[in-house]
């Protein structure tokens, strides 16, 4: 007899396991009833294995019950009874019939889920499909009520246009009644005078107009009864009118709750849309379940089939109730436009383009309910707030595009500049007051003129008609030469030292383009006094002087007491590696080192937070309150770029206090390339500064009591 093969793919035994299986299969030595009842027990046994629903084919497969072979090797081996053999069969029948049984219930738990799953989706079928009816029915009446009060309101302006028309008739009625009162008394006092006259042409003239008298009395009095019926028309007709507005009120009441009811629908359709997710989630665990349970149980199969239909209806519901809640949104949405266009059909916004208006205590959100908020630019921002009834000003910032709305409107700007539009929005009857204080505003706005754009020497100056180059000074600067804007030809002008040259047409077309801003006038918006100060120190530098104090030391003095720069709203320290790269110990020289000291002013960047930005040197004894105060009283047009002359020595501008403000620095890091090349780098920082920005057409303001130097002995302090 052959060896039982190996089952397929399975590892050898060990090597002493293989002798007692060979044996077992060549000792198969029985007689042939033995066989012959064992045989009969086989078949008694694949009978009953056969007779519970192909469950023998199933349970081979996962080892429930043995093979045939099995069997025969089984009663062959080592000469055990028939009676064992059959023993072990029946086992292992009982044992398949309880395995069934419990197939068999969790089919019927499978069954009941799905029973569940499939009444929890007609359920929310059915609550979808009522709450779609009643949020159309909600919608049909928000839009009669919406089509009668338009009517109403349509009805109410013409009712309002007729009482104004009778109004203005009574008015004339009761003009024409006093002219003709002035007539009559006019006619009875000529009258009168006649008589007093003499001779028979006066009596006859005189019994002429009382003749005349009184027809002209009762057509005064006609007029006047005319005029006050017509005042009693006019008065009724506006009542009327008052009347129909406070009814067309009401009506747009209803309709706001109409939203507010449409707005509890919505969130009912969001819960039912979330039990649908739970029911479709549910149908997915309910296929799964029937799906691991398929390859075990043929009945499982079918009811997993089953299982899975339920599961795939109640998705199908969940589909369709989120289409009704689509729908149910797309009614809200519809619903809020038209309550944000009625709003808007009654407001009116005023814009201020270029301004910034003060803020009241905090924004207000003004958010959407359903409807996309789309406010990306200035005119939207101004639209969403005239859809919104109780929003009374609008502040749109083009940088971050944002905007910002506020319940209540401040009639004061705080700011002037192109990056902001403002506007005030209300009622029509509001308009002539939003406009007023659109023009009390605009008062408040400073004049700051777009900087001269002045030809530097050798550059053609026919068009700017005036010199970037500063005058050229002797050692003391008590003598200067100054650039003068020349004409050449026709087509050519240039900026020259002293006189034309000879051959040219020689017509002066300018001189140099500074210029000093004057004061603003009271009422007028002024720069702030917030300082950013800075030194610039070179850290690793000793003392010139054995009795002297370091840079160093006096900066680390300066932060220890909290003293000078530390006083200022904002402060930093700048490394000044290669100042005076010279080895003097002046402050000659060090023009291509400031150069990069101001380059980290640029990157640091706080300065842009600032009205002003201050460089001090660290030996210099410095007060920003009373800097602040100066700046108060120059009163520097907001927004200016302005730096300031201080004090009254040689160029009026040394380098221990330099004061700016924020726009004239952002007008230097712009052109600060120009002066690179236009400009000596032989001499001190502080005349490059003012030789630079005058050049790049910088404005200033002059306080030589702002600095007190040791060069100047102005005696300031």
């Amino acid at each position: 007899m052959a060896l039982l093969p190996e089952a397929e793919g399975s590892a050898p035994l060990p090597a002493r396991c293989h002798a007692p299986r060979w044996r077992a299969v060549r000792g198969f030595g029985m007689s042939l009833a033995a066989a012959g009842a064992a045989a009969a027990l086989i078949a008694g046994v694949l009978a009953l294995a056969g007779s519970s629903g192909n469950t023998s084919s199933r349970s081979a497969s996962q080892g429930q019950f043995l093979s045939e072979k099995d069997v025969l090797i089984a009663a062959a081996g080592g000469g055990s009874s028939v009676e064992a053999t059959a023993q072990q069969l029946s086992q292992a029948a009982d044992a398949a019939n309880a395995k069934l049984q419990a197939d068999r219930e969790e089919v019927k738990r499978l069954q009941k889920q799905a029973d569940e799953i499939d009444a929890t989706g007609k359920d929310e079928v059915k609550g979808g499909a009522d709450k779609l009816k009643a949020a159309e029915e909600a919608e049909a009446k928000a839009q009669a009520l919406q089509k009668k009060a338009d009517e109403e309101a349509r009805k109410a302006q013409e009712m309002l246009a007729e009482a104004k028309k009778r109004e203005q008739d009574a008015k004339d009625l009761r003009g024409r009644g006093a002219q003709a009162i002035n007539d009559a008394k006019g006619l009875r006092s000529q009258a009168e005078t006649i008589e007093s006259g003499e001779g028979q042409e006066a009596a006859t003239a005189a019994a002429a107009i009382k003749q005349e008298l009184p027809a002209l009395e009762e057509e005064a009095k006609f007029f006047a009864d005319e005029a006050k019926a017509k005042k009693v028309e006019t008065d009724a007709a506006i009542k009327a009118a008052t009347e129909k507005l406070d009814s067309l009120s009401a009506a747009v009441d209803k309709v706001d709750g109409q939203i507010e009811d449409t707005k509890k629908k919505l969130k009912d359709a969001q819960d039912r849309k979330q039990k649908a997710t739970d029911a479709d989630n549910k149908a997915k665990a309910a296929e799964a379940a029937a799906t691991g349970d398929s390859n075990t149980e043929t009945d499982n199969e079918k009811q997993g089939r089953q299982d899975l239909a339920a599961g795939k209806d109640a998705a199908a519901a969940a589909k369709q109730q989120q289409g009704e809640v689509d729908m149910e949104s797309a009614g809200v949405v519809k619903l809020e436009k038209q309550a944000t266009a009625k709003a808007a059909a009654h407001r009116v916004c005023v814009d201020l383009p270029g301004a910034r208006l003060r803020e009241t205590d905090g924004a207000s959100d003004f958010a959407p309910v359903a409807m996309d908020r789309d406010t990306s630019s200035a005119k939207k921002c101004a639209e969403w707030c005239r859809q919104h009834e109780g929003c009374a000003q609008a502040i749109f910032s083009a940088g971050n595009k944002g905007c910002y709305l506020f319940g209540e409107a401040v009639g004061e700007a705080q700011e002037f500049t192109k990056g902001f539009n403002s506007s005030f929005c209300g009622s029509f009857e509001e308009k002539d007051g939003m406009q007023a204080m659109v023009d009390k505003i605009y008062k408040t706005m400073p004049y700051v003129p777009d900087p001269p754009k002045c030809a530097w020497a050798g550059d053609d100056c026919s068009q700017s008609k005036c010199c970037a180059n500063v005058p050229v000074p002797n050692w003391h600067f008590t003598e200067f030469q100054w650039y003068t804007c020349y004409r050449k030809d026709a087509s050519y002008a240039s900026c020259q030292l002293g006189s034309a040259p000879s051959d040219w047409d020689g017509e002066v077309l300018g001189h140099m383009g500074t210029r000093e801003v004057p004061k603003a006038p009271e009422g007028v918006l002024t720069q702030g006094t917030s300082l950013f100060c800075f030194m610039v120190v070179v850290w690793s530098r000793p003392a010139t002087e054995a009795f002297w104090s370091s840079e160093a030391e006096l900066a680390n003095n300066i932060k220890e007491t909290g003293r000078s720069i530390m006083k200022c709203d904002d402060r930093a320290f700048f490394e000044g590696s290669g100042l005076n790269a010279g080895g003097d110990g002046s402050s000659i020289n060090n023009i291509d080192s400031f150069i990069g000291a101001w380059k980290k002013v640029q990157d640091d960047g706080r300065y842009l937070h600032h009205d002003w930005s201050v460089k001090v040197d660290a030996d210099a004894v410095f007060f920003p309150d009373r800097l602040k105060m100066h700046i108060q009283s120059l009163r520097t047009p907001q927004g200016s770029r302005v730096y300031l002359r201080n004090i009254n020595f040689k160029f009026e501008f040394l380098g221990a206090l330099e004061v700016f403000t924020r726009e004239a620095l952002q007008l230097y890091f712009e052109k600060s390339w120009v002066c690179d090349g236009k400009v000596g780098h032989q001499g001190g920082e502080d005349y490059y500064m003012l030789s630079c920005l005058d050049g790049i057409g910088v404005d200033h303001q002059t306080d030589h009591q702002l600095l007190n130097d040791k060069y100047a002995a102005t005696g300031n302090c």
